[in-house]
């Protein structure tokens, strides 16, 4: 077995054991954690409001999940890119000089530039297809936002209005506004031909 085959072999397996836990987060949905005491033990609401929360909140624990899940496939598949295209934005000029000058009479040392050259296209392609980045931050940012909307309510209730009524219409409003603002990134998941494109035209000229 050649040196270059050998290389070969160990680069597509560790690209395929980086790539497993991407794949995980985009198949294996995620639960909610426990979120400590809720508004069912809330006992400076009256029980009226109480009931009032504790629906909004079982009526918005589906879209949590959903955006948990959204953040976490978005986040391993950010790291997962920006890991391999530093190696690989590192490596690729390497190998092409180093094949060119010990290479050249095996086979594998080509096959080895090209699916390394073909791999950082393909991922810097699908991270700009699927808006990577910007989907990562708008999910994570609302789950985040709401969380501390839903433990402010609970910690310190005041700040949302002086009466009961204030404070439960307040903290309807801006779950409401917090919802508004990640479905825009649940309704732009992808990216134009063109972004892609552009994307690829500015990798390009930056190697």
């Amino acid at each position: 077995m050649s040196t270059w085959l050998m290389a070969l072999l160990v680069y597509l397996f560790v690209a395929f054991l980086t790539l497993v836990p991407v794949v995980r987060a985009w198949l294996v949905p995620v639960t909610l954690n426990p979120g400590g005491p809720g508004f069912d033990e809330a006992t400076y609401f009256s029980e009226a409001a109480r009931l009032r929360l504790s629906q909004n909140y079982e009526r918005i624990k589906g879209t949590l999940a959903f955006w948990k899940h959204e953040a976490t496939k978005y986040e391993r598949t950010h790291i997962y890119w920006m890991l391999w295209i530093i190696v690989l934005s590192v490596s690729v000029p390497v190998l092409t000089q180093v094949t060119r000058t010990y290479g050249a009479e095996d086979n594998f040392s080509g096959i080895f530039l090209t699916i390394a050259t073909t791999h950082i296209a393909l991922i810097t392609s699908l991270h700009k297809f699927f808006k990577v980045e910007p989907n990562f931050k708008a999910f994570r940012l609302g789950e985040s936002e709401f969380y501390d909307t839903y433990r402010r309510l609970l910690d310190t209730p005041n700040t949302f209005g002086q009466t009961e009524d204030q404070q439960v219409e307040k903290y309807f409003e801006l779950v409401s506004l917090i919802r508004k603002g990640v479905r825009g990134a649940e309704t732009d998941t992808y990216a134009g031909l063109e972004e892609v494109r552009q994307a690829q035209a500015n990798r390009q000229a930056a190697t």
